[in-house]
């Protein structure tokens, strides 16, 4: 009995969802894929990859073997050995399926005679370079170079560690102290420095008075990324200003007016005044009792009483106004005398509250 088969497109998407689980999603923290080549003989570069991975297994790291060919290997040994390796080896890190990778070039050298060189690269996920080394081995057999290769994967896992001990965000904006969301969430204000974890971020930053502005961004992996955000101010959205003070304003000192004529005007007119009154009195003539008046006489003696009175109240007045004159020219002009002359005599009046 023949043993029922699925149809063809049955087949094709069980197949596709067995690849799919195979494939990583997402790297793990702790994978590290080893990649070794170089121009020394193949039983060198096995001793190296071996070594290399029983040490990252000894230092609680879960080690990926490489399979890439010798073409592919080297193509990648000339990526990292270059100024600009995050592009190249970025692609080679996602199909990778690690969060980094031990690169290792296992090479003879002229200079010593029969020797062996062995450079290292420990590169990111992202693809950049994050610790370069090298050692080289004198006349070394097999015992010696691993001695050598596993002193390198040790120096290269500790530098790494190190330099890879802080992943920062350096958010400066011009002017500072604008508010800072990072990934949604308020971190503070600018400028600060703000450790996050390798990888995309968004960078929102605003302040009163500017446009907000949204950077996206890539931190890398032991590095301190350099965010550097200038605000445009936003006319629309000004903040008014204080209202203005009344005029004129208490607390500020009033400018100097110069010469205040109408109260010295005033005193003069009263000074004036008082002295046509003494004239009067002095001018006073009156008759010799007992004889008889061969001319007539001037009597100006109530005339210059009145005038004299009057012209020693404009005087005081005009006293007063010059003491009691504050610059405040409501107030001194509701204070203000007044002096009017008609046919019944002089009458001076003053305005305001006793």
């Amino acid at each position: 009995m023949t043993a029922p088969t699925a149809p063809p497109l049955l087949r094709l998407l069980l197949t596709a969802v067995i690849l799919a689980g195979a494939t990583p999603a997402t790297a793990q923290a702790s994978s590290v894929v080893v990649v070794v080549g170089g121009d020394a003989d193949r039983q060198s570069r096995q001793t190296v990859s071996q070594l290399a991975e029983r040490t990252l297994r000894e230092k609680q790291f879960a080690p990926v073997t490489s399979k890439l060919s010798a073409k592919e290997t080297d193509a990648l040994l000339t990526c990292v050995a270059s100024e600009a390796p995050r592009e190249c080896a970025a692609t080679f890190m996602v199909t990778s399926g690690a969060q980094r990778a031990l690169v290792m070039r296992v090479a003879k050298e002229s200079k010593p005679a029969n020797g062996t060189a062995i450079t290292g690269w420990v590169v990111a996920f992202a693809g950049q370079v994050l610790v370069v080394d090298r050692r080289v081995c004198e006349r070394c057999d097999a015992k010696e170079l691993e001695s050598i290769a596993g002193e390198l994967v040790i120096a290269l896992l500790r530098e790494t560690q190190a330099r890879t001990a802080r992943t920062v965000l350096d958010v400066q904006t011009v002017p500072p102290g604008a508010q800072v969301e990072l990934d949604g969430r308020i971190v503070g204000l600018s400028n600060l420095q703000h450790v996050v974890y390798p990888g995309p971020h968004s960078v929102a930053v605003s302040k009163a008075g500017y446009k907000p502005r949204t950077r996206n961004l890539e931190a890398l992996e032991g590095e301190t990324t350099v965010v550097r955000v200038e605000l445009e101010a936003d006319l629309d959205a000004v903040a008014p200003g204080p209202p203005p003070l009344p005029w004129p304003p208490r607390d500020v000192e009033r400018p100097d007016r110069g010469i205040r004529w109408a109260p010295w005007a005033v005193t003069g007119a009263g000074v004036a005044i008082t002295g046509l009154g003494v004239a009067f009195l002095i001018v006073d003539e009156s008759p010799t009792s007992g004889g008889h008046m061969l001319y007539e006489y001037t009597e100006t003696t109530i005339p210059g009483v009145i005038t004299t009175g009057l012209g020693l109240a404009v005087t005081g007045a005009g006293i007063w106004w010059l003491l009691q004159d504050d610059g405040d020219h409501a107030k001194s002009a509701a204070r203000r005398p007044s002096l009017q002359v008609g046919p019944s005599g002089i009458a001076l009046t003053y305005g305001g509250a006793f």
